[in-house]
């Protein structure tokens, strides 16, 4: 079920991805985690909302942008391309395309 996720212990940092995924979807899995390593190192999202009534919502787009940003910051959409398309093109998850 899970993707993947970040923690930290004791300064050292860890983002596991599951194995299981395609290519694709680890790179942008692991991209994203990198955004929660870059912009929340000491937030533990997993812990927040299984224990918290915090909404995690604001972060995971946070990290979705982050991503997409890294992962596509000199690809550009192709004349007559949907957003949708280019997601296809270069692998994001058809689901970022709100993210361009």
């Amino acid at each position: 079920e899970t993707f993947g996720f970040f923690f930290s212990e004791r300064r050292v940092k860890f983002i596991h991805i599951n194995s299981a995924l395609d290519d694709s979807l680890k790179r942008f899995v692991c991209a994203h985690e990198l955004g929660h390593c870059i912009l929340h190192p000491k937030l533990n999202t997993s812990f927040m909302q299984k224990n918290t009534f915090f909404s995690v919502d604001r972060i995971e787009k946070e990290a979705n942008i982050f991503a997409v940003k890294l992962l596509v910051h000199n690809i550009s959409i192709l004349e007559g391309e949907t957003k949708y398309q280019f997601c296809m093109r270069v692998g994001l998850p058809i689901e970022m395309a709100g993210y361009l």
